[in-house]
């Protein structure tokens, strides 16, 4: 077995300092994220469409939809993320549906676009609802969950890496003891 010095023993264990290192910086943005600007209501884009798509994605608890998304004749989507009513929905959306929609495009990653109102034959059935509170209780446990998990990589990077340097150590006195010192160190 070959000596390991201080670059190879953090090279084996740098998955740990980076997952720390990202668990931190997540935390952090979860905290942040309620302050990062958003788009006023009077920003918002406006834009006739033709629906080719609408795609439903189920999930939850209890097996409700998280979102609906759909694709139009452009090759564009959009997360319908407005108040609206599941019921009434596939009668209303389907392949051919002419549409116009408000939305508002993600700032981080500006490949998602979300559609806040839209009106199908003058009749809006997707209203504007962005005026909740911010769920702080939510965001707290969030951000204290992956910080937690960040210094517990953190901790567990330095305990390898201490422990190495001590097995290293350990293992050049015991040379040393039983060749002597030979000046190779």
């Amino acid at each position: 077995m070959r000596r390991k010095n201080d670059r190879d023993i953090i090279k084996e264990n740098i998955l740990f300092l980076i997952s720390g290192c990202a668990g931190i910086l997540l935390g952090i943005f979860f905290l942040l994220s309620p302050f990062l600007p958003s788009t006023l209501y009077e920003e918002y884009q406006e834009k006739e469409i033709m629906i080719s798509e609408v795609k439903r994605f189920s999930g939850g608890r209890w097996g409700t939809a998280s979102h609906l998304s759909i694709l139009t004749d452009e090759g564009e989507s959009y997360f319908i993320t407005g108040e609206f009513v599941w019921s009434d929905l596939p009668d209303l959306l389907h392949e051919g549906t002419i549409a116009s929609i408000k939305y508002r495009i993600n700032r981080v990653f500006p490949i998602l676009k979300y559609s806040e109102e839209m009106t199908v034959n003058g009749e809006l059935i997707v209203k504007y609802n962005n005026d909740e509170p911010v769920n702080w209780v939510m965001i707290t446990i969030m951000s204290v969950i992956s910080i937690s998990l960040g210094i517990v990589f953190l901790c567990l990077f330095r305990f390898f890496v201490v422990r190495n340097r001590k097995i290293q150590k350990k293992r050049e006195a015991k040379i040393i003891r039983k060749y002597g010192n030979t000046g190779n160190k």
